[in-house]
């Protein structure tokens, strides 16, 4: 498999708060959303990627 190097172009960052369809029950409190963190990614190639990240509360 070969590399290839990508120039980024441009990165977007997004919050959102997800209902849960059951909340989650801890020693600290009852979660009924949760926080996610959207990354996209995109290449002057025309490539584009997306990832998200959970947050820990």
């Amino acid at each position: 498999m070969s590399s290839q190097e990508l120039t980024l172009e441009s990165v977007k960052v997004r919050c959102v708060c997800v209902p849960l369809k059951r909340p989650v029950v801890s020693k600290v409190g009852v979660y009924r959303e949760w926080l996610l963190i959207l990354i996209d990614l995109r290449a002057v190639e025309g490539l584009g990627n997306g990832a998200s990240l959970r947050t820990a509360t």
